[in-house]
């Protein structure tokens, strides 16, 4: 075996963008802080000191955690957090690669930096206020983040709930950043989107902890609590779709142990915790549908506002004119308003023009891709719907594709006959109807007299593409009794809790 670089003999190590000096527990990326906590850059500084070498599982987690018997989630979760730490133009993975059973290997050359240290490694502070990523310029949000700021101060637990691409994580870092200002104290953000759905909330308490930079044993509902005093009291779960009930029961824990804790959650489903606020999160304002509108009157929607903030660069500001304005309104109101599927249409604008890319995604939404340093499910809007479609169960996802053939909303009725046309049974096309609902899958429409249902566009040319992928286009559900699935009878229980008065409220 290749000797390792002795730990107490390194000043620092570069790679790619990176400095990691370890004696000062602090990565640095462009000569700027990265977050981290303490566990996750031990873990780095082990893989760093053997470049190419594979590091044992073992031999990872006796460093980061010498005095204290830990699972492999623990190593999991932290080994997660540094790839989405480092991950810079490159793949996420593309620092650290997995020998499958049996440990990591840091691929990337690394150099050693003996000397002195730097005056940005000097300046900063390996323990930050908070870990909040920088700032993203909002546009058209300021009403939700004026009505999250006023529920979070009513409340101690406020879920940000939405589609995928609607901009839930922003909205929460906003408002995070407006009480940091304000009231001077941290907040700390803790990223559940690397974690399964059938991890226990110890695995929540593993990632709390980590992103918190305390020390593995800290993982009990009361440690954390512990933890979290003097550190400030707001806490963002962002992204808990993947574990949404261990991160339920984590929540509730929480906030009974620590009376001064507050919780923002982000997820494409309600927690249904105690005490929990819910603010649903939808699709930019779209302007209206009428003949003859002009650039200044399509301007006035945050959808067209946002299109044009982005459409643009340094050199060639996009200006919107009148001739412009009803394609790229038709546009936005194509991708349901979202965000994330605006800026990825924006970005292609250079390449096709308005009207020229508003026929390209009629047929498709193939073309939006969007940096190569977002997190993979935000790379293109087929990802970020297919991280949400992978998270439904087997059944919902076969009544999603079916009532992906109706292009206008549909009633209740309609949408109990689709699925027992294709061998479902009504009480089941009715439950996973109302879990796509919550899943931000489909929207309801409550009216004077029906509630109707209606798929966004981008939800339904995704259905109709699975559909076609499975080259059956009247296929028919195998097990007209409702057929159960691995870990249902859990989350069908807390769905009916939480969406009891769904038809009233949607």
């Amino acid at each position: 075996m290749t000797s390792a670089i002795r730990f107490d003999e390194a000043h620092g190590f570069a790679f790619g963008p990176f400095i990691l000096k370890p004696t000062r527990q602090l990565l640095l990326r462009d000569g700027a802080p990265v977050p981290l906590g303490g566990r996750a850059l031990d873990l780095l500084t082990a893989l760093v000191e053997r470049p190419g070498e594979l590091v044992e599982k073992r031999e990872l987690m006796a460093r980061a955690w010498p005095d204290t018997n830990v699972e492999d989630g623990n190593l999991k979760v932290n080994i997660a957090t540094l790839r989405r730490a480092l991950r810079h133009d490159t793949e996420e993975n593309g620092y650290i690669a997995t020998v499958t059973g049996r440990g990591y290997r840091f691929v990337t050359p690394v150099h050693r930096l003996p000397g002195a240290t730097s005056a940005a490694c000097t300046a900063a502070s390996p323990r930050t206020a908070n870990n909040l990523p920088e700032a993203i310029q909002m546009v058209g949000r300021a009403r939700q983040i004026a009505t999250a700021r006023t529920a979070i101060d009513q409340g101690r637990l406020l879920s940000v709930i939405g589609p995928g691409g609607a901009g839930k994580s922003a909205l929460a870092l906003a408002l995070a950043r407006e009480l940091v200002a304000e009231t001077g104290n941290a907040a700390h953000r803790v990223d559940l989107s690397a974690l399964d759905p059938a991890d226990a909330p110890s695995a929540v308490h593993t990632a709390i902890a980590s992103a918190l930079g305390l020390d593995a044993g800290t993982t009990s509902p009361s440690a954390l609590a512990d933890g979290l005093r003097g550190r400030g009291t707001l806490l963002i779960l962002d992204n808990c779709e993947p574990a949404v009930d261990a991160v339920a029961i984590t929540v509730d824990s929480l906030l009974a142990a620590a009376p001064a804790l507050r919780i923002v959650a982000t997820s494409r489903e309600p927690l249904c915790a105690r005490g929990e606020r819910i603010l649903r999160l939808g699709g930019l304002d779209l302007p209206p549908e009428c003949p003859g509108l002009s650039a200044d009157e399509a301007l006035r929607s945050g959808a067209v506002e946002l299109f044009v903030d982005r459409a643009g660069d340094l050199t060639r500001p996009f200006r919107l004119n009148d001739d412009e304005a009803p394609e790229v309104a038709r546009l936005c109101r194509m991708l349901d308003g979202l965000p994330l599927a605006i800026e990825l249409a924006a970005m292609q604008l250079a390449a096709f023009g308005v009207r020229q890319l508003r026929l390209l995604l009629e047929s498709g939404m193939e073309q939006l891709g969007g940096f190569r340093s977002d997190a993979p499910r935000q790379r293109s809007l087929r990802s970020c719907i297919d991280w949400s479609y992978r998270l439904l169960s087997e059944r919902e996802r076969f009544l999603l594709r079916r009532l992906s053939g109706h292009p206008d909303s549909f009633t209740l009725a309609l949408a109990c006959r689709t699925g027992m046309d294709a061998g479902m049974v009504e009480s089941a096309v009715i439950d996973d109807l109302s879990a796509l609902v919550a899943k931000s899958m489909v929207e309801a429409q409550t009216g004077p007299r029906a509630t109707r249902y209606r798929l966004p566009h981008t939800v339904r040319a995704y259905g109709l593409a699975r559909s076609a992928e499975t080259g059956r286009k009247d296929e028919t559900w195998p097990n007209p009794a409702g057929g159960a699935f691995p870990g249902m009878a859990a989350a069908d229980a807390r769905r009916k809790r939480c969406c009891i008065g769904l038809a009233a409220t949607a």
